[in-house]
């Protein structure tokens, strides 16, 4: 029986070590701690942290971010009738906008402005780049609606809320995203 005591000892005074013994959470980098806000003002914290914060918040619009686990890819996505259009992003490679549920040839409008993107197929997902201050990434970024025409089917995707996902999304990937 008294070796059955000692390891609940030392259990006993791990958890009871006073919490100035852990160490600090190092603060987010200055692109995180813009977005991880309490009450307007920036919070320290750590950077998994941050991220995890910022993932877990759904913005607004049907806009939704996600993690790919295991390959560092973070996405803005919307879903309209089966269609999808995302912002996807992996760490140290630049960002790209996804289509699916199109066919291979679109063209993408954003508030009534068509945008000359050359989409490229890859399978059923269409994908253009998205490089930090392109015509393509500020118009999602900015805009009201992107209107998505393929064959005689236009889809109308929302893009309230696409700012806030696709900066979250960038972030997530190491990114600074712009003002």
């Amino acid at each position: 029986m008294q070796t059955a005591a000692l390891p609940l000892g030392i259990i006993f005074l791990i958890f009871a070590a006073p919490a100035s013994a852990q160490p600090a959470d190092p603060p987010c980098p200055q692109s995180c701690s813009l977005l991880a806000t309490s009450h307007g003002e920036p919070q320290d914290c750590a950077t998994s942290a941050c991220q995890a914060d910022l993932l877990s918040r759904q913005p607004i619009g049907g806009w939704t971010v996600t993690e790919t686990p295991g390959a560092d890819a973070h996405a803005a996505t919307v879903q309209v009738h089966g269609r999808t259009l995302s912002y996807r992003c992996r760490d140290g490679q630049p960002g790209v906008v996804e289509l699916t549920g199109v066919d291979h040839s679109v063209v993408l409008g954003v508030d009534g402005w068509r945008l000359d993107v050359p989409f490229t197929a890859d399978g059923p997902v269409l994908s253009a780049p998205a490089m930090s201050g392109s015509t393509l990434l500020e118009a999602l970024l900015e805009g009201h609606h992107a209107q998505v025409t393929s064959g005689q089917i236009t889809t109308s995707f929302p893009l309230a809320g696409s700012g806030n996902a696709i900066r979250r999304a960038m972030v997530a990937c190491g990114m600074v995203p712009p003002s």
